[in-house]
C-alpha cells in the first residue's frame, strides 16, 4: 500500500494511492486510516512530505561502499546523528542552497524507516512490529560546514536539506523493501551492503532515544479549524521552499 500526505482545498490529509488515483482518508496511518469513497486526480493535489516527525534520526557511514569512498572505517556501532525537523522538505520542492559554501553541497539517496508506534527497549526480532513502512529520503549535506564543525548537525540541517517522499510504502511483516535505480545512476548500493541492517541498527539505538510515531499530525475531520491553521503553515513552508 502507498500512503501519501497532501494538500487539497486548504486541508492537509492522508490518502492512499493506486491506479485509480488518490483516495482521501480520514484518520492517520498512525492511528486508523479509513478510505473514503471519493477519488482525486493526483494532478489536483500538492504532495507534502508523507511524515511530520518529532525527530529525524539517521545512521552515518552505514553503506560499505560509501564508507570506502570516504576513506573511513566501518563503524562498529551505528553512527547516529540527527537532522533538524526544520530541514524537512516536500517531494518536488526546491532545495535552497545556503549562502555559506553553496558549492560544497552533497546529496545521498537514503531509505527512510517510518516508525508506527512508540518504541523503546525492544529486541531485534520484534523491531518490524514497530515499523509502519518505508519511504525515500535525500540526506543533503553542506560538506564544508560539516567537516569544519567536526560534528554533523549544522551541516546537515539547513532548511530544505531533508526531502522525503513521495509515499510511505507498507510491506507484509518481516519483508523489507528492495531498491531499484534507473540505468546510468551512480551509487547503486542495496540493503545487502548495509553495515548494520534495519533490525540490527534499530535494536542498538532504540535504548538511547524513545522512538515516537513519525507524525505530529491530527485528523482534519475531527479538528477542521486546526486543519486550516496547519495548512497556512504548510503554505508558508512551500513559499519558503520556493524562494
Amino acid at each position: 500500500m502507498k500512503i501519501i500526505r497532501y494538500l487539497h482545498e486548504e486541508q492537509v490529509r492522508y490518502g492512499i494511492v493506486d491506479e485509480k488515483g488518490v483516495h482521501p482518508c480520514s484518520g492517520t496511518p498512525f492511528t486508523r486510516l479509513i478510505r473514503k469513497s471519493t477519488v482525486l486526480d493526483p494532478a489536483d493535489v500538492k504532495l507534502l512530505a508523507p511524515v511530520d516527525p518529532p525527530n529525524i534520526i539517521c545512521i552515518g557511514l552505514n553503506y560499505r561502499a560509501h564508507a570506502a569512498e570516504t576513506g573511513h572505517p566501518l563503524p562498529a556501532e551505528p553512527l547516529v546523528f540527527l537532522k533538524a525537523t526544520t530541514s524537512l522538505c516536500s517531494p518536488g520542492d526546491p532545495i535552497i542552497l545556503p549562502a555559506q559554501y553553496p558549492d560544497n553541497i552533497d546529496y545521498e539517496a537514503e531509505l527512510a524507516v517510518v516508525i508506527g508506534k512508540m518504541a523503546r527497549n525492544i529486541p531485534e526480532d520484534k523491531v518490524d512490529e514497530f515499523i509502519l513502512g518505508y519511504t525515500a529520503a535525500n540526506d543533503v549535506s553542506n560538506r564544508a560546514v560539516q567537516f569544519a564543525d567536526g560534528q554533523w548537525a549544522r551541516g546537515k540541517s539547513h532548511d530544505t536539506f531533508c526531502p522525503v517522499g513521495p509515499a510511505i510504502v507498507t510491506f507484509p511483516s518481516r519483508r523489507q523493501p528492495r531498491h531499484r535505480l534507473p540505468p546510468g545512476w551512480e551509487g547503486d548500493a542495496g540493503l545487502q551492503h548495509l553495515r548494520h541492517d534495519i533490525p540490527g541498527a534499530a535494536d542498538r539505538f532504540i535504548p538511547f532515544p524513545i522512538l515516537y510515531p513519525s507524525a505530529r499530525h491530527f485528523d482534519p475531520d475531527r479538528y477542521p479549524e486546526r486543519g486550516r491553521l496547519h495548512e497556512k503553515a504548510a503554505h508558508l513552508s512551500s513559499a519558503r521552499a520556493g524562494c
